[in-house]
């Protein structure tokens, strides 16, 4: 798009610059007589990208946020760009535009959109092909996870299969896959940045509610629009996607096909074309914890998961090379009182525990896990060491470092043998 009305011009001879191999031209109104509002960036590094750069200021000197040239965010794409066929991703558009987006609130730092409604209210295709991204004068690092994450979305919804849907194009229920893996994205690109810590802050209590919860936003009021239940945040979901792509070797090979639904399929979120292919994959979350959940990888996941965040709160038990990320604590309204423990696995201490199934079956969402702190007086007195015989619903596990006991209730989609 060009812009005419209103722009800034400098009568002078262009300066083209040069960073990391990156090279943007001011648009030539007419001889001599320049905007550099609307710039045409490309890299050395890849010859076939073109980004159209809109709004990003009206000097050959200009910065956005906290310094960054437009030289340096073009080189982000880049990054993006050389990685997107490490995750199955090999299609993306080599021409697009960025814009820096003055109706953005202070809030959003980026979106793509299929859609834009015009003034009069109709439905123009956008097709993801524009990068929005804030003006706001936002911390460098934060802006550059937000390009690449952006820029993600376009890759998205550009690698569709026979016979599929695309995933990124079906109802809101999808976000906890599409945004969870954008978030795990900027830090596969980024490692070293962290993004997740200043955007995310926190790890919720994501399986309380389901893997795959549609958010939970107030329908009116002041806080319209805002999320209800924190524990649906999609992006939260990046910690899950960080121990599926650190134990699962084949994750990344695999990511595009979790990204295609079947056509006519009733799984909007995705969930169950994600359960089918993840249980295909060559995960290791624990030998002994598989077996004692009958292979089923997505209940292992799960156990692991509650196990290295609520009971170890430790993101380097999802991915060995992260910290400082804390996850949210059960509080003390999550104690139960359970009777007949019995040790079951001596090694990832997963216990039996015998309480009533369908006490937990309004409580416990579909595809999802709740844990509960346990009564110390609960535990047997000595570990006598029992085979089971069948899968139990509930399952128990043990810090045999600090004493702290937990159990885990899963259940999926009423899947698993009582």
């Amino acid at each position: 798009m060009r812009y005419f009305l209103t722009i800034y011009v400098l009568f002078v001879i262009p300066v083209v610059l040069m960073a990391n191999d990156i090279v943007c031209s001011p648009y030539e109104i007419v001889p001599s007589l320049y905007n550099y509002n609307d710039q045409t960036c490309t890299s050395k590094k890849d010859l076939k990208m073109k980004v159209f750069v809109e709004k990003f200021g009206n000097k050959s000197t200009s910065t956005r946020w906290n310094g960054t040239t437009i030289e340096e965010m073009t080189s982000w794409l880049v990054d993006a760009r050389m990685y997107f066929p490490k995750v199955s991703l090999p299609k993306f558009d080599d021409s697009f535009t960025v814009l820096i987006d003055k109706d953005i609130n202070g809030t959003i730092l980026g979106f793509v959109r299929k859609y834009r409604k015009s003034i009069f209210g109709i439905r123009i295709l956008e097709d993801r092909k524009i990068l929005h991204l804030t003006t706001h004068n936002k911390p460098k690092d934060m802006m550059q996870g937000t390009s690449v994450h952006e820029y993600f979305h376009q890759a998205q919804a550009r690698n569709s299969l026979p016979d599929n849907s695309l995933l990124i194009d079906a109802t809101i229920k999808k976000n906890w896959f599409t945004e969870g893996t954008a978030r795990w994205f900027e830090d596969e690109v980024y490692d070293g940045l962290n993004t997740y810590i200043k955007k995310e802050r926190y790890g919720l209590y994501i399986l309380s509610v389901g893997i795959n919860a549609e958010p939970v936003v107030y329908k009116e009021g002041k806080n319209k629009g805002k999320l209800k239940d924190i524990n649906t945040r999609a992006y939260n979901r990046f910690s899950y996607m960080k121990l599926i792509s650190s134990k699962c070797a084949d994750f990344k090979s695999n990511l595009n096909k979790m990204l295609n639904i079947p056509n006519g399929t009733s799984d909007l979120s995705g969930i169950k074309n994600f359960q089918n292919i993840l249980s295909t994959l060559s995960c290791s979350f624990d030998a002994n914890l598989q077996t004692e959940l009958n292979n089923d990888t997505l209940a292992s996941s799960f156990v692991y998961y509650n196990w290295a965040t609520l009971l170890k709160n430790d993101i380097s038990k999802l991915e060995a090379d992260e910290s400082g990320f804390e996850f949210v604590q059960l509080d003390k309204s999550s104690k139960l009182d359970v009777t007949n423990v019995t040790v079951t696995d001596p090694h990832l201490h997963v216990l039996n525990v015998d309480i009533d199934k369908s006490a937990y079956d309004a409580v416990i969402p579909p595809y999802g896990a709740k844990s509960f702190k346990v009564l110390a007086s609960a535990l047997p007195k000595k570990d006598p060491l029992n085979s089971i015989d069948e899968l139990k619903f509930s399952f128990l596990m043990v810090d045999g470092e600090n004493k702290n006991f937990y159990a885990v209730a899963v259940q999926f989609h009423h899947v698993m043998v009582a």
